[in-house]
């Protein structure tokens, strides 16, 4: 293959990292109002820009020292997902399990009320824009210490009042549920409160837009004209 080919190819190869994704953070962590905590928090997500989003696994979370026991200083965290709202499928007796399907687990370090504690599940989760997904994520130490959340307002299954979007990703209210057991942290003797907003941050990538067949082709009849003037150029 010549030299001028070979140049012509990477020209236009450059043009389709045009794709690499870059990392974001959905974020409502510094927003003003008061932040309690408990065994988990469900809510929805969507990609809600246009485009498809991947969660990366990796959040920071608000986790509150248990006061009862200030050395344990690690959370065990699971994380859930399913495709479609939360709504309906939250069953205090745990039931509804089968409905969710396993993002990940990770040790995130206990930094206290109003710091970020990162969690990292070891997984991706890949989103469809305007899809509409569930997420819960959960402390399964038993009350150790407990994930962060804001109070909002409305009634037992009603769709969500309180949202929360960075342009790209949309986190739609939820319900906070109880301490349970580690092998099925949806059955909680504590019940669940509705209306209530997940507090922390959400990582994410975007891939950028996949220039057209048209732009492509423009690109690569210019390279191959700017090879021929070199060319000709030389002689």
């Amino acid at each position: 293959m010549t030299g001028a080919m070979n140049r012509l190819l990477v020209l236009i190869g450059t043009a389709t990292l045009a794709v690499s994704a870059h990392a974001d953070l959905w974020s409502n962590f510094d927003e003003p109002g008061s932040v309690i905590h408990y065994g988990g928090t469900i809510f929805d997500i969507q990609a809600s820009g246009g485009n498809d989003l991947t969660l990366t696994g990796r959040f920071n979370l608000n986790l509150d020292v248990n006061s009862l026991d200030t050395s344990d200083t690690t959370e065990s965290v699971a994380v859930y997902y399913r495709e479609g709202s939360y709504l309906g499928h939250i069953a205090n007796d745990g039931s509804n399990l089968g409905d969710w399907t396993l993002l990940g687990t990770g040790i995130a370090n206990v930094a206290g009320d109003g710091n970020r504690s990162l969690l990292d599940v070891g997984s991706s989760l890949n989103l469809t824009a305007g899809q509409t997904y569930g997420l819960a994520i959960f402390a399964l130490d038993g009350g150790a210490a407990g994930i962060g959340y804001r109070s909002g307002t409305g009634s037992v299954n009603v769709a969500p009042q309180n949202t929360f979007t960075s342009g790209e990703l949309t986190v739609s209210g939820g319900v906070a549920k109880g301490f349970g057991l580690a092998s099925n942290p949806f059955a909680t003797h504590n019940g669940s409160s509705t209306q209530r907003l997940f507090a922390g941050e959400i990582e994410y990538t975007a891939a950028a837009p996949v220039p057209e067949p048209a732009s492509m082709a423009a690109l690569g009849l210019g390279a191959l004209a700017l090879i021929r003037r070199r060319k000709a150029a030389k002689k």
